[in-house]
């Protein structure tokens, strides 16, 4: 299959009442050449990562209503750091012979199936057929790239991302802190402190993600967290 994945993240927009949900979006900017956008049911789920790339968290992704047309997901955000999307495009359903592990999408009712035997001819329907199980999260295929059970006939793949909008807003409020102080006070030497000390893990996490580095940048956000918490 020949799809180009690009899943796109947004400025996360943190809440501003007591209670409130903050969210980003993630936008599905992936070329999709041959086959069409048309002929694939798109899922994704997206996961806070800790330093060692273990997901500690599944949070909850809204617009997973029609895999056959989605194009951007609401993303709850719970804290900076790393996080991973797992993105798996699955072909349209059509009649023919499918490899043990295929997979395929049936547009009528939005689920996947994928087939457990070898030389599947059989059928396929909304219902299922012989030689094939529903897979109630697609998403999870993406853990059997490189294993022997991975799913030949689709596309797949982990989306790695760093959000960090609670330590840039920590990064406003120290300045604004540190100019409003009197200069001849200690106040200000501290509130300058801390601000050097926000922006440099603030710094240090985007330079970690432009590398590639996303265990680098969680430690920093796990860092700075713990001094402005």
């Amino acid at each position: 299959m020949a799809i180009t994945i690009l899943i796109t993240p947004s400025t996360t927009t943190l809440a501003t009442s007591v209670g409130g949900v903050s969210t980003f979006t993630l936008t599905d900017n992936s070329t999709y050449s041959s086959p069409s956008r048309a002929s694939v049911g798109v899922y994704l789920s997206t996961y806070k990562t800790d330093y060692a790339g273990n997901n500690l968290i599944a949070t909850s992704v809204s617009n997973n209503l029609n895999p056959a047309t989605d194009s951007i997901w609401t993303v709850n955000y719970g804290s900076d750091g790393w996080y991973q999307s797992y993105y798996v495009a699955i072909p349209n359903y059509t009649a023919g012979t499918y490899n043990l592990y295929d997979c395929a999408y049936i547009a009528a009712n939005k689920t996947t199936w994928q087939s457990t035997i070898a030389a599947n001819s059989n059928a396929l329907t909304g219902t299922g057929g012989t030689g094939w199980i529903q897979l109630s999260d697609p998403t999870q295929l993406v853990k059997n790239i490189g294993l022997t059970n991975q799913s030949n006939n689709i596309t797949s793949g982990i989306v790695n991302f760093i959000q960090y909008p609670t330590t840039e807003q920590q990064a406003g409020l120290q300045v604004s802190t540190a100019f409003l102080e009197e200069s001849t006070t200690a106040f200000r030497n501290k509130d300058v402190r801390s601000y050097n000390m926000v922006t440099l893990a603030l710094n240090g996490m985007k330079y970690a993600a432009n590398a590639g580095n996303y265990g680098q940048a969680e430690i920093y956000a796990r860092r700075i967290a713990q001094f402005y918490i």
